[in-house]
């Protein structure tokens, strides 16, 4: 288990949709796919060259055993994966529109195996290295059950003891938990984090900044509420924006895209932000852009690809920053 320079946490599912654009009460088939953040997050960061495990919990069944080889298929590290003999797996059912339908997500998820996992089922071990390592994680796992957030406290009380660096994504569902209930959990775990990851429009709306215009103003009053955390907004066709403590905004534009796949771009920005972030040796200012630069990379090339998972060619992110005159920001490994 030592061998991994990143360690996510999280929950996947077994993902069904209608094909063809149909209504579930109008299909008798669906496509079958695997789909979580932090999955999902990993197997960006697996096909960027990084060594990354996933920590979640499989039901030890067909479903389980279909999930594990995927992500495994993939590069991903999942033998911290705690594996139960009774329990179930996470389903969600996404429901595909267009204007004037939009798309749906419909979550049937209550006792899964993850969302019943206690911090007795987190090992130590996990944590026994000769260098720190990096911790993501997002707010999803928060809302699923209280024993998630206490499991979700321990994993981080580990990180931090072992000096790592973490990363917490807010990733608010709407159809999970309210604001109120968001917030209240999530603020301590933003507190703690080294990165935080989160869409403007969630910040305007958490943080009730509807006052400020535009995302440098809201990226320096988070910086208030945050100072000593890395934070980056995703401003969607917009691009990107960093803020290092007591240094100025740093903005990354979006690169064109004719989107085909929506499902998994903030995880894919994730993962090329991570890989960016944590693969140079420059100060924390050249390391958030070069990370920006990297995400917004991954995040376009998920825009063309289907699924959930960000089954990119490192090349092909290569290629597009090369393409853009970002040349000098490749990273070599």
């Amino acid at each position: 288990m030592s061998s991994f320079e990143v360690l996510t946490f999280g929950e996947t599912m077994v993902r069904l949709t209608p094909p063809n654009l149909q209504q579930i009460e109008q299909t008798t088939t669906f496509d079958v796919e695997i789909g979580g953040s932090e999955s999902n997050t990993a197997v960006g960061l697996a096909r960027l060259g990084i060594k990354t495990a996933w920590l979640s919990g499989l039901p030890e069944n067909p479903l389980g055993r279909m999930t594990d080889g995927i992500l495994r298929r993939y590069g991903v590290d999942t033998s911290p994966v705690v594996w139960k003999e009774n329990g179930r797996m996470g389903l969600y059912f996404y429901e595909e529109g267009q204007r004037p339908r939009g798309s749906r997500v419909f979550y049937d998820r209550q006792h899964s195996v993850f969302s019943e996992l206690t911090p007795n089922d987190i090992s130590p071990a996990l944590f026994e290295s000769e260098k720190p390592k990096h911790l993501h994680f997002s707010g999803i796992s928060l809302a699923l059950s209280e024993t998630c957030r206490q499991t979700v406290n321990h994993l981080l009380f580990l990180a931090e003891s072992a000096n790592w660096t973490t990363s917490f994504d807010l990733n608010y569902r709407a159809n999970l938990w309210t604001e109120e209930e968001a917030r209240e959990a999530c603020e301590p775990f933003l507190s703690r984090s080294t990165i935080i990851f989160m869409p403007i429009r969630d910040a305007i709306t958490f943080f009730e900044l509807y006052d400020l215009d535009g995302p440098e103003a809201i990226i320096k009053r988070l910086t208030d509420l945050f100072p000593t955390q890395i934070i980056v907004l995703t401003l969607g066709s917009a691009g990107a924006i960093g803020m290092v403590p007591n240094m100025p905004p740093l903005k990354q534009s979006a690169f064109p895209v004719d989107q085909v796949g929506r499902l998994g771009a903030g995880d894919a920005f994730n993962a090329g932000f991570l890989y960016g972030y944590l693969q140079s040796d420059e100060p924390h200012e050249e390391r958030v852009k070069t990370g920006l630069l990297w995400g917004t990379g991954m995040a376009a090339m998920k825009y063309s690809i289907l699924g959930d998972l960000p089954v990119v060619e490192k090349t092909a992110v290569e290629s597009l920053i090369s393409a853009n005159g970002h040349a000098e920001n490749l990273l070599k490994r």
